[in-house]
């Protein structure tokens, strides 16, 4: 699982509190803390986190039903303190109120089955941001071909075409295709050409203001 990027003075974005679970329950507590931290990561809200515990059939009839207590009756458990997120705490609690169902129902308190359940909504900012990234690709690929019709368009073109034009519009298409190559490798062929052309096009420019 992704968890948060941490390090000397990073601080997460939550507090902590210290909570009596279960101990056969400690490492479901666990991953249900990984799920939120992806959760996180993900770009989730760290103060008011989704439902992090699946929801089936089979886990949920566990949260109905209590295990039985009072005075001289002793839990088949023993329990320990864990630091949880304390945005975490109502569905840590959640999780250990399936464990005492589970019991009630005949479970091996010792040896519990999963209780978190499968959730699919942890990453469910993933896909909106992987179409982002695919729509800022398809962009810059469309981008891309029209630079390089563009340059096609040009090599096209012979330079005394370009010579008849005005004075104005080759000084903008010299400052254009400069900006333009001082942004590639100067490696490319194809921007050798347009360097090229750009020393044809101001050595005619330089004529006609001699004229």
């Amino acid at each position: 699982m992704t968890k948060p990027k941490g390090g000397r003075g990073k601080r997460a974005p939550y507090s902590t509190k210290l909570m009596r679970v279960p101990l056969p329950m400690k490492n479901q507590v666990k991953e249900l803390v990984e799920r939120y931290q992806t959760y996180l990561s993900s770009g989730g809200d760290a103060l008011n986190p989704s439902m992090l515990l699946g929801d089936c059939e089979s886990i949920n009839k566990y949260a109905g039903s209590k295990l039985k207590g009072g005075r001289g009756k002793k839990a088949p458990y023993t329990a320990k303190l864990m630091r949880v997120p304390v945005p975490l705490a109502n569905q840590v609690n959640s999780l250990v109120e399936r464990y005492l169902g589970y019991i009630s129902w005949g479970g091996n308190p010792a040896e519990p089955e999963s209780l978190l359940g499968e959730v699919k909504r942890i990453n469910s900012l993933s896909k909106p941001i992987n179409k982002l990234n695919k729509d800022v690709n398809k962009f810059d690929l469309t981008q891309t071909e029209k630079e390089n019709k563009t340059v096609n368009n040009l090599e096209n073109q012979s330079v005394n075409d370009l010579a008849d034009s005005k004075t104005e519009q080759i000084l903008e298409v010299i400052n254009k295709w400069e900006l333009k190559v001082a942004q590639v490798s100067s490696s490319s062929p194809r921007w050798h050409f347009v360097r090229k052309m750009l020393a044809e096009l101001q050595e005619v420019l330089g004529k006609e203001e001699r004229c």
